[in-house]
């Protein structure tokens, strides 16, 4: 599972967990109790850049997986072994490798969490056109690795069983969201899911694909609104709910989260007349999309994938590591050539 704090290129805090025996592979941990490890690791060795900092096995990380490196553990407790650097931004200013908006992101998504668990009636304004019953579900990994590539999708879609609020609410301990992805991330990729949403899992091969194929290795999805919808109406959802403030505080955390890192999303649009840039800035819901993940209608390059009978019946929109995938009458990631995948890795 790939943390939302994610590594940095040019350093990186890097939390890892070793159970007590050293005999299963070590975990990185997600952000939540990563967090904890570097407040504490902070308190207790305020001089040093790196160390160890021991915790009760009381946290969500004994669920996730992916390794860097080994650390012996006291009897019945987890290690986590801290290394932490800083990082120069684009401008040359050094700043924590645990950055400010995925920290605030992060945090905001479990306080989400929180209230929900707590009343999922808190979330009842959105309740004529949202599953409130459902987890609320703004971002998943659905494949870790080191070179990321974010897919930013209207919302997580219609919710499943194991995400209603009941089966969630069990009183078995305490919950956090991270412990939640975690555990529905392992369910994504079961043949349960499979065979119950094939589009589904689908997607998220083709998610896969297009990654590989741009250079990255890893995928996480990002919702632009968080609560699940059999159809999510994009019309309603700009007039009725965009302008709330729970949606905007939301949508201004996943803007910062999204700024620099590479994304990908996905639209449709009418089939009356070719694709073209024009079109597209007058489409309300793609100038909300483009705003959100920070890519430029009016100086993207636009690639053509697909045409027919002399028009532009799919695109990719290219923009500094930003990418819209276009086409017409289907919201799908069309097929993309190798040689398409040569041009945008050009930019």
């Amino acid at each position: 599972m790939t943390r939302i704090l994610e590594h940095e290129p040019k350093g990186h805090a890097t939390v890892v967990i070793s159970n007590t025996h050293g005999d299963a592979p070590n975990k990185e941990i997600c952000e939540f109790c990563g967090k904890r490890a570097i407040d504490e690791l902070e308190r207790k060795m305020k001089d040093k850049p790196s160390g160890r900092v021991y915790f009760e096995k009381d946290g969500c990380c004994y669920r996730l997986y992916g390794g860097l490196t080994r650390a012996v553990t006291l009897p019945g407790k987890y290690c986590f072994h801290v290394y932490k650097y800083d990082v120069e931004d684009s401008s040359g200013k050094k700043s924590s490798a645990f950055d400010s908006y995925a920290k605030g992101y992060a945090e905001f998504c479990e306080r989400l969490f929180q209230k929900w668990l707590e009343d999922k009636q808190s979330l009842a304004e959105f309740s004529a056109d949202f599953q409130i019953d459902y987890l609320p579900e703004p971002y998943q990994t659905v494949q870790s690795g080191r070179r990321i590539l974010y897919v930013l999708n209207n919302n997580p879609g219609h919710g499943i069983p194991k995400q209603l609020w009941e089966n969630i609410h069990d009183g078995k301990g305490k919950k956090h969201y991270e412990q939640e992805a975690a555990r529905m991330a392992g369910y994504y990729w079961s043949d349960d899911f499979k065979r119950s949403e094939p589009n589904a899992a689908s997607r998220m091969v083709k998610m896969l694909e297009f990654a590989k194929g741009i250079g990255m290795d890893g995928v996480v999805n990002v919702e632009a609104f968080f609560l699940h919808s059999p159809n999510m109406d994009k019309d309603v959802f700009l007039k009725k709910y965009s302008k709330k403030e729970i949606v905007r505080q939301y949508t201004q955390l996943l803007k910062a989260f999204l700024r620099g890192k590479p994304v990908l999303t996905i639209a449709s649009v009418g089939t009356k007349a070719s694709i073209d840039r024009n079109a597209l800035k007058r489409n309300e819901w793609i100038t909300y999309l483009s705003n959100v993940m920070g890519l430029n209608l009016d100086t993207a390059k636009i690639i053509p994938v697909t045409q027919k009978d002399g028009k532009t019946t799919s695109c990719l929109l290219v923009d500094n590591g930003k990418i819209m995938a276009i086409s017409m009458g289907s919201n799908n990631l069309p097929r993309i050539s190798g040689e398409i995948y040569k041009k945008i890795q050009r930019g």
